[in-house]
């Protein structure tokens, strides 16, 4: 299989087929997050900007239009930048893709200026968070996606509920699959972005975080047998692995 290279699968087309996605440059996903078309449509998703032939007084058909509207937003999937064929499902994830790296949502909109404040400070701690923090964004609906590195020989699951339990946020398990899609949104929504992001990773610690979950006797990608996955490291309130 082709190794991992610095590329993320996405589909940078408006109402793209949410089955497709093709592995692209970060060139492609920056220059889709800047296009006036996608800026524009974000707007009129968050009520900013009126949606033509949308009765602004009929709220239910405004948020029809909006949901419509999120609908045909490109998309990309942050776990794989490769699928085979370039089909969107869990079988086809590659491997050798797998980018150590997941999407945290805050789907409340009460808890986002507080888990911003969260994450930057778990990023700045002495927990296992220590230098986690890969990207901030506003979602679609002005909420929030919180992009983080896993830490070692843990797997997305594991990863995302730590996570939202030192956040303290809900943990939403329709998150870590494999083939997870996040709609994007506008260069102005996006709130920090770590230089790596997206980025590969030295070869020497790609090997290094593949033979932490071959330990444990799972894929060098952290899929594996569920009775395995059910002897993971437990953590506690402040991040700390508990063996």
């Amino acid at each position: 299989m082709t190794e991992t290279q610095h590329v993320i699968a996405l589909n940078p087309y408006r109402k793209g087929n949410k089955g497709k996605v093709f592995s692209n440059s970060m060139a492609v996903y920056d220059k889709v997050i800047a296009s006036p078309e996608i800026k524009k449509m974000i707007q009129q998703i968050r009520g900013e900007l009126p949606i033509p032939k949308v009765n602004a007084n009929d709220a239910e058909a405004v948020k029809k239009a909006q949901d419509r509207l999120k609908s045909e937003l490109p998309f990309f999937c942050p776990h794989y930048g490769i699928f085979k064929n370039n089909v969107r499902r869990q079988e086809n994830a590659q491997p050798e893709s797998f980018m150590f790296q997941t999407i945290i949502d805050v789907d409340d909109r009460e808890y986002v200026d507080k888990a911003i404040e969260k994450a930057r400070e778990l990023n700045c701690s002495d927990s296992i968070w220590n230098g986690s923090l890969l990207h901030l964004c506003y979602s679609a609906r002005k909420k929030l996606h919180i992009g983080i590195r896993l830490p070692v020989g843990m797997t997305i699951e594991e990863t995302q509920k730590a996570y939202c339990e030192a956040l303290g946020v809900p943990y939403d398990e329709s998150c870590i699959t494999p083939e997870r899609m996040i709609y994007l949104t506008d260069k102005d929504s996006e709130i920090y972005r770590s230089k790596m992001w997206c980025a590969v990773l030295s070869e020497k610690e790609i090997l290094m975080r593949r033979q932490a979950y071959l330990d444990r006797g799972l894929t060098v990608d952290g899929r594996g047998d569920a009775k395995v996955n059910s002897l993971q490291f437990t953590v506690n309130s402040n991040g700390t692995i508990l063996c």
